[in-house]
């Protein structure tokens, strides 16, 4: 049996699709399109839709274990 995985592609954002991730996290996010400081942006993509959101922003970097 093949996996659907095969065809999923992580990669990043480029900065003309930044709007659009922006737009899609504000519509589906509950805490909307908060991402401050340096911000990493990446999109899974599964048959040429986009599928899923990754976001990090810099702040993730002040972050311990056992802070949560």
């Amino acid at each position: 049996m093949a996996s659907w995985t095969g065809d999923l592609t992580v990669r990043p954002v480029s900065p003309s699709e930044t709007a659009r991730f922006a737009a899609l996290l504000e519509q589906h996010h509950w805490l909307g399109a908060r991402l401050f400081g340096s911000v990493v942006r990446h999109v899974a993509v599964l048959g040429g839709v986009w599928v899923a959101l990754a976001g990090y922003g810099s702040a993730v970097l002040r972050c311990t274990p056992g802070t949560v």
